[in-house]
């Protein structure tokens, strides 16, 4: 003489088989992915040469719609940071640098939803060219 109540289980019923299963979960469209990606520029060393070689990774939650692009940053000099990649699918590149100069960078990563991620608040990446 209970109401029923709604539970989350999962009953199988085989006959026959390994025993072995996989269970896949797939994201419920009717919930909307509104959780910001978050990315990294992979660490640089101290010097480099003129031609510097970039790299950056990102994620999103579990249940996103995982990374689209990213938008790379850079700052020469201790100047303020200018985009320097929109809207990029790559996770690596090669930046022009000129010898002697000191050099900052910073990913922002975008999910398939459209979040954004926040802008970091201090530079990923740094590195010194050298000639």
């Amino acid at each position: 003489a209970q109401r029923p109540r709604r539970e989350n289980l999962l009953h199988l019923f085989d006959h026959d088989s390994s025993g072995s299963y996989t269970l896949i979960y797939a994201r419920d469209e009717r919930t909307p992915d509104t959780t910001a990606p978050v990315s990294r520029m992979a660490a640089l060393p101290p010097t480099s040469p003129v031609l510097i070689p970039l790299s950056w990774t990102g994620s999103d939650d579990a249940l996103g719609t995982g990374i689209a692009t990213f938008d790379i940053f850079v700052s020469v000099d201790g100047g303020p940071f200018k985009r320097w990649q929109q809207g990029t699918k790559n996770t690596s590149a090669l930046y022009q640098g000129a010898a002697g100069r000191r050099y900052a960078f910073y990913s922002v990563a975008r999910d398939g939803a459209g979040n954004v991620e926040p802008t970091p608040l201090a530079p990923q990446a740094a590195t010194l060219t050298t000639g």
